[in-house]
């Protein structure tokens, strides 16, 4: 029992970590994308507008602690650009 108890805490103990490092990935994904994919876009459109909005929305939350926030942000702008014709 007391393992299973222990196993339990650190699982715990870790969620917040675990979450800011796959935020911190996620923004990590959307810069290269973005690199690679903002010819293809247009730097003037509204589809790159939206992208850099939301990036710009994840960057915020991620400074003010929002972990969930960030990587929602990060991965609407990232299927924005495996979705280059499409606007949403």
């Amino acid at each position: 029992m007391k393992r299973t108890a222990l196993i339990a805490l650190m699982l715990f103990a870790t969620a917040p970590a675990f979450a800011q490092d796959l935020c911190s990935v996620q923004l990590q994904k959307l810069d290269d994308a973005s690199k690679m994919k903002t010819n293809q876009i247009g730097p003037g459109s509204s589809q790159a507008k939206q992208i850099a909005e939301f990036r710009k929305n994840a960057m915020a939350a991620h400074q003010a602690g929002d972990e969930k926030k960030c990587i929602a942000q990060a991965n609407q702008a990232l299927t924005m650009l495996r979705q280059p014709g499409e606007s949403q």
